[in-house]
């Protein structure tokens, strides 16, 4: 018997595949897995979390993030010019000191997000070597930090993750690399600006968005936050330090302790300085925004102040509850963050 071809229900579509993503090269990054010894993570961290509760102040919070505040680092360097303000912890409690940016801090760190692309450089056996050194030998002290900042996130494990994840994203990393030196894509180089989240900033800031980017030379700026900020800036200092050891350009990492408006300023500079080359202009490509939370919220941010928003949102962080009353919806409202400050009160 012959059998009739059936009708298309729709015209055929032909589909181009992005880059390479579902290919065999993708495929093969997610292969092998690392094993992970996390006793001598677990010691370092209550080693270090005991010298930070030993030395906590009468105004709150560790001594040392009093009498070393919060600042910018700019080009390697500390801006120390601005106003001095408390910081508090995830409860609302003082934690420490911030120096918010000068009028003409401002305008340097203004002028450094304004400034040309940086140039191609492939900075992976530095910014590999330098994560190694603060994944192993600084682990520790940076999930002490965590612990006294945010109170909640299982530090251990977060750091046992960036050990397994961050070989897959180097080597989706180094297929980017070589597909860029063939032509294949186009990888811009100006900054990417990083707003941090408050419970796992050690892997998904520093790890997956920060040092992913350096390692291709794409430069970075991480802004600072309203609360829970002293513990994604004592990372931030780490990193600018190792940047200064392995002899990597310092202006390719910005740090941003501002006020809510001068950030959301700092935020439409980038983005316009983008759009004014011709470059990135004809690829319609603005200044990446690599923010993590929710969905809704996402859009509010990009419709009002960052038209390059790359979100992570809705993800598998869960928490089962019976029903909502006030002590679960303000623990959700804590972990959640308060990410909605960016888009909020935006100066045109």
């Amino acid at each position: 018997r012959r059998f009739r071809r059936p009708a298309m229900v729709a015209p055929f579509r032909r589909f181009a595949r992005s880059y390479h993503f579902a290919s065999p090269a993708y495929h093969a990054a997610f292969s092998p897995r690392v094993a992970v010894d996390t006793a001598p993570i677990r010691a370092a961290a209550l080693a270090a979390h005991g010298r930070l509760v030993a030395e906590t102040s009468p105004s709150g919070g560790p001594a040392s993030w009093h009498a070393s505040p919060m600042v910018s680092l700019l080009g390697g360097k500390r801006l120390e010019g601005g106003e001095r303000v408390l910081t508090v912890d995830a409860f609302g409690a003082t934690n420490g000191a911030q120096l918010l940016a000068s009028t003409d801090e401002m305008e340097a760190l203004l002028r450094q997000i304004e400034g040309p692309a940086a140039p191609r450089a492939d900075l992976r056996p530095a910014i590999r070597r330098l994560e190694a050194r603060l994944l192993e030998q600084r682990a520790g002290e940076m999930i002490a930090a965590q612990l006294v900042d945010f109170g909640k996130q299982d530090g251990v494990t977060e750091f046992e993750e960036a050990h397994q994840a961050n070989p897959v994203e180097m080597r989706l990393n180094d297929h980017m690399w070589e597909a860029e030196a063939a032509g294949e894509i186009v990888i811009p180089r100006r900054p990417v600006l990083v707003p941090c989240v408050s419970n796992f900033s050690h892997f998904l800031d520093l790890c997956r968005k920060t040092l992913r980017c350096l390692e291709l030379g794409i430069p970075v700026v991480v802004l600072s936050r309203s609360h829970t900020a002293q513990y994604p800036f004592r990372w931030a200092q780490l990193l600018a330090d190792e940047l200064a050891a392995e002899r990597v350009d310092p202006t390719l990492f910005t740090f941003v302790s501002a006020s809510l408006p001068n950030q959301q300023r700092l935020i439409r500079a980038a983005t316009r300085a983008a759009a004014s080359e011709p470059a990135a202009a004809a690829e319609g490509t603005p200044t990446p925004f690599l923010f993590t939370g929710a969905r809704s919220l996402a859009a509010l941010i990009k419709a009002d102040v960052a038209p390059g928003m790359i979100a992570s949102t809705q993800g598998p962080n869960l928490m089962v509850a019976l029903g909502l009353p006030p002590s679960v919806a303000k623990a959700a409202a804590v972990s959640a963050g308060r990410c909605p400050e960016i888009a909020r009160d935006a100066p045109r």
